[in-house]
C-alpha cells in the first residue's frame, strides 16, 4: 500500500478499513476470524465509475487485480479472511 495511510474504519464485521494517500482512497475489507466465514460488503464510492479490486496471491509479491464497473456509486465486495483490497477509480 506503500505511502497511504489510515484513516478510519467504516465497519467491524467485516472490517472495512480507509487508506488514504492524497485524494486517493484505499479500502481494506477482511474477516479475520479463522472461522472461514465470507460475507458481501456493500462499499460506497461516491463518483466512481469504476474501481480496481486487488486479492493477495500465495507465494507472490504481487497482486491478482480487476477492475469492475461501479454501479450507481455502490460495489459489491466478496469478503472473506483473506484481505481484499479496493480503489476506486
Amino acid at each position: 500500500m506503500g505511502q497511504y495511510t489510515y484513516k478510519e474504519t467504516l465497519s467491524q464485521d467485516p472490517i472495512v478499513d480507509v487508506y488514504v494517500f492524497g485524494a486517493k482512497k484505499m479500502y481494506v475489507l477482511a474477516i479475520p476470524d479463522e472461522k472461514n466465514r465470507k460475507g458481501i460488503y456493500e462499499l460506497i464510492l461516491k463518483g466512481a465509475k469504476t474501481a480496481t479490486i486487488y486479492y493477495l496471491q500465495a507465494g507472490s509479491d504481487a497482486m491478482i487485480s480487476k477492475n469492475v464497473d461501479v454501479s450507481s456509486g455502490r460495489l459489491k465486495v466478496d469478503v472473506t479472511e483473506t484481505p481484499v483490497f479496493v480503489e476506486a477509480n
